[in-house]
């Protein structure tokens, strides 16, 4: 990988794009490296398809990735179906570079998941203006997923909103200064779910505890003695993680795992600062799931309702390639987990 001290670099003011280049040749790689820096682009580089896979692993946000067809080891065609399993054609646009001008080239680069080709020697007039369009399709589509996300993070349950309004009602005569702070944790919380600015695909992690904490207050204020709730995070931590990618768990643990059980429970919140690696679990003791709810859930089969444990492992798998890991047995607890890289930065 080419990047300038040890970081991808930025330049100009204007909004760059994410692009990755995978060439053997490194004269080529570094002409069309610079071509994209001067139209202000932050460009990684890679000489072999492994070596592709292992940046797209440590780099999720790409915006485009940029082909050579023929390589040695792992040829374009090969990387190509790799990227396709994990992203469809309008996630992350390939452009592919081929001295081929046969059909059945061309047809295969199609095949294989290319959204473009060019031909090499490439006119770089040529190949600016293909990769402008694949990116500006990109945009787009990155628009249109992030306004859903904010979409439906201001879907509040009417029945969560009623049931809090019950419980602050509840405590007002004997507490009111309980009354006061469940208010504010209820003011919170709907910020936070109004929030339609936090469409980027990762946020600070204390925004999210925040979204935590003040769902489990009011639950609290509700369930009483039946909820015990136990939080295990670290000091301080700058993670990012994506938005609303712990809360719907935890609502999840509570609601379908702890208060199906006439006595309730506890649910913990755990997170891990591993070397790389950042890793979020949920544990509850509640009734537990089958093999066959767990499959379900983890589908990729629409589910009625808003944001979901479908939603987040389906953004999981699309940003890290790992999904959520769901351990669970009947009558014995759940614990759902994720685990993702420790490596870049929000994006607005």
């Amino acid at each position: 990988m080419e990047m300038e001290d040890g970081l991808p670099h930025l330049l100009g003011g204007e909004e760059c794009c994410f692009i990755l280049i995978v060439d053997n040749d490194p004269v080529n790689r570094q002409v069309l490296a610079n071509a994209l820096r001067l139209e202000n682009h932050t460009v990684i580089t890679a000489e072999s398809g492994p070596e592709a896979l292992l940046q797209m692993r440590d780099f999720p946000e790409l915006d485009l990735i940029i082909t050579d067809w023929v390589m040695p080891g792992m040829s374009g065609f090969v990387l190509c179906k790799a990227i396709r399993e994990r992203f469809v054609l309008s996630e992350l646009p390939i452009l592919v570079l081929t001295a081929s001008n046969r059909p059945e080239d061309i047809q295969a680069a199609f095949e294989a998941g290319a959204n473009d080709y060019l031909s090499t020697p490439v006119d770089l007039r040529e190949f600016k203006a293909r990769v402008r369009t694949l990116l500006d399709m990109r945009k787009s589509i990155r628009t249109s997923v992030q306004t859903e996300i904010a979409f439906l993070q201001a879907q509040i349950k009417p029945h969560f909103l009623y049931n809090a309004l019950n419980a602050i009602i509840s405590v007002c005569p004997d507490d009111p200064d309980m009354a006061t702070e469940l208010l504010l944790d209820l003011s919170q919380y709907l910020r936070s779910s109004f929030d339609f600015q936090n469409r980027g695909q990762t946020v600070p992690i204390e925004k999210e505890l925040e979204l935590v904490r003040s769902y489990l207050a009011l639950e609290k204020a509700r369930f009483d003695d039946r909820l015990n709730i136990v939080f295990d995070l670290p000091q301080d931590t700058m993670a990012l993680v994506p938005p609303l990618s712990i809360q719907p768990i935890v609502e999840n643990a509570v609601n379908h795992g702890l208060m199906q059980k006439e006595s309730g429970g506890t649910v913990t919140l755990s997170i891990r600062q591993l070397p790389g690696h950042l890793v979020v679990a949920v544990t509850d003791d509640g009734i537990g799931m089958t093999l066959e709810r767990i499959a379900d859930i983890l589908s990729e089969e629409r589910s009625e309702g808003g944001i979901g444990l479908r939603n987040i492992q389906r953004r999981l798998l699309k940003m890290y390639g790992a999904g959520l890991s769901v351990i669970s047995m009947p009558d014995q607890g759940t614990t759902i987990s994720y685990t993702i890289p420790r490596t870049g930065t929000a994006r607005e």
